[in-house]
């Protein structure tokens, strides 16, 4: 497993977040730091540059006032999901989105999730929605609740 101990953010290249745009094509591990050098979110990419330019999160991040991106440059690409896992245990940024305590990209990363297309109707995916949103979860967390009830013998879900 990658060891995280010998990573100081502060020791690490950062440009404002405004600035994004001036990120290097490069692949690596990426952390939104807020104005107080907190980090509040951990991301990977193998493309930092075009990463930025799409981040689905780029307005929460431009809510952070002086956000900084900080960058760890990674040429083994492979390695990305094993570090990104590690860096967000170790940090618990509280802008990445979780799954039963896990991130998503951990979830499958670690139980080799299968993915499948679900067909819902508009009112019923309103209510998953609606739940999903009054409990704080993904749709994907409560589809896999749902399975695990209808199926209780299935741990790996």
């Amino acid at each position: 497993m990658f060891c995280t101990d010998s990573i100081s953010i502060s020791d690490l290249p950062s440009i404002l977040w405004a600035d994004s745009n001036k990120l290097p094509s490069i692949s690596g591990i990426y952390f939104v730091l807020d104005a107080f050098e907190t980090v509040r979110y951990v991301g990977l990419s193998k493309n930092l540059k075009l990463r930025m330019a799409s981040h689905r999160k780029a307005e929460t991040f431009q809510l952070l006032g002086e956000a900084r991106i900080a960058y760890l440059a990674v040429s083994d690409i492979s390695s990305l999901p094993a570090m990104e896992i590690a860096l967000i245990k170790r940090f618990s940024p509280n802008l990445n989105r979780t799954i039963g305590g896990e991130t998503g990209r951990q979830a499958a990363f670690e139980s080799r999730l299968r993915r499948v297309s679900l067909t819902f109707s508009d009112r019923e995916h309103e209510h998953v929605s609606k739940y999903a949103e009054e409990t704080e979860q993904s749709v994907n967390s409560v589809i896999r609740q749902l399975v695990r009830r209808w199926n209780p013998e299935e741990k790996d879900l």
